[in-house]
């Protein structure tokens, strides 16, 4: 993990959580649990965009924060929030439903000892020579 990511990633998972509590990290920075860590340039969250009312109170309170957001009006499946120049995608490709068995199935992490564990895995891969 790049350890520029880690306040981005703490900013970006208390805006999620305000609006989306039911959520999910995908992407590389969520494979790295389960695989030798890989640097990344953006941060990918499942959400669900299609609730037309949140996602307009999303995009207000991010630009209210002084972050970024693209695009900043309703209705594409995928939103860009650039956080300290971290870009923070928020995804909800069409066909994709987040329902109640998606929820059950996620791996709920906290986000303390997600940190710890990214930076000792990161630390421990990094120790071999390339």
């Amino acid at each position: 993990m790049e350890w520029r990511f880690e306040e981005t990633f703490r900013k970006a998972i208390t805006i999620i959580r305000r609006f989306y509590p039911d959520y999910a990290l995908i992407g590389r920075y969520a494979r790295n649990f389960y695989a030798p860590p890989e640097t990344t340039l953006d941060i990918d969250f499942l959400v669900n965009v299609d609730d037309i009312e949140i996602l307009a109170e999303l995009i207000d309170y991010v630009r209210s924060q002084g972050y970024e957001i693209h695009p900043d009006d309703i209705g594409p499946w995928q939103y860009k929030i650039v956080i300290k120049g971290i870009r923070v995608d928020l995804v909800k490709p069409k066909g994709i439903d987040i329902d109640n068995e998606m929820i059950s199935k996620r791996r709920v992490v906290e986000l303390v000892n997600f940190i710890s564990f990214l930076r000792r895995i990161w630390l421990f891969f990094m120790s071999f020579p390339p």
